[in-house]
C-alpha cells in the first residue's frame, strides 16, 4: 500500500511559556518518530474568539509526517496544549519530490 503523506499545522502563543511546550512537542514527536520533520515560524494571527476579534503573535508547526500517525500527533499537541481550542489541521500533500516523500516514509515509525 502507498504511504499517504501530510502536514500538520498548529500554532503555540509566541511566548517564553509557548516556545517552550513548542519544543517539548517537537522533541517528543520526533523521537517517538511520528515525524520525519517540524517547521516552525513566527506568524501574527487574526480571528474571532468569543465573539471577539483578536490578534496575537504566535508559532505555528508544520509536522510532516504519514496520515496513519495523525491521530497520535493530535494526541501530543493536546496533552499539552494553553488553547481550549488549538488548531490542528492535516493537509493531505497530494504531490512531491519523490525522494523527499522516501525520506519521510524512512524517517517516521514503520512498526505504528
Amino acid at each position: 500500500m502507498k504511504n499517504e503523506f501530510v502536514t500538520i499545522t498548529t500554532t503555540y502563543p509566541n511566548s517564553a511559556e509557548g516556545k517552550k511546550l513548542a519544543q517539548n512537542l517537537i522533541q517528543t514527536i520526533l523521537t517517538k518518530k511520528l515525524a520525519a520533520c517540524v517547521q516552525s515560524n513566527q506568524v501574527s494571527s487574526s480571528y474571532i474568539w468569543q465573539e471577539k476579534i483578536c490578534q496575537d503573535d504566535e508559532i505555528i508547526l508544520s509536522i510532516k509526517t504519514l496520515a496513519k500517525f495523525y491521530k497520535a500527533v493530535e494526541k501530543e499537541i493536546l496533552s499539552q496544549h494553553p488553547y481550549q481550542v488549538p488548531q490542528i489541521i492535516s493537509h493531505k500533500i497530494l504531490d512531491g519530490l519523490e525522494a523527499y516523500l522516501d525520506w519521510i516514509s524512512a524517517n517516521v515509525a514503520t512498526n505504528k
